[in-house]
């Protein structure tokens, strides 16, 4: 699949934290964002697809991860560098960005640990 990350879409109608929280906070209009919330592209057509297929059902909670998950990041993993993990045991779902990182930093430091 290949997409132009290059094309510029219309954000008059759109509300964007990571945007106009930081323009009213700042007064500055002219901010460059180093946020990961959102994107400054129009969504590819396969992404905007799965959310259709996810919306037409009607359920929008947290779906259950299923074992096909898990494979499919072991079978990446060991394509892309070879490396043979389980899936269940070496990798945490997570919603956010942020809980995710703040997860990583817990398992990789000790309480108390300033560097």
């Amino acid at each position: 699949m290949s997409y132009q990350f290059d094309s510029h879409m219309d954000t008059g109608n759109l509300s964007r934290k990571k945007w106009e929280y930081e323009i009213e906070r700042t007064g500055f209009q002219d901010l460059l964002s180093f946020g990961t919330a959102d994107m400054d592209y129009h969504s590819p057509e396969p992404v905007l697809d799965a959310i259709r297929g996810v919306a037409d059902a009607g359920h929008l909670g947290y779906p259950h991860i299923r074992d096909s998950y898990y494979q499919t990041i072991e079978q990446w993993l060991e394509r892309l560098a070879s490396w043979k993990i389980n899936g269940k045991e070496s990798v945490t779902p997570h919603v956010g960005i942020y809980m995710a990182c703040i997860t990583a930093m817990d398992a990789f430091s000790e309480p108390g640990e300033t560097r």
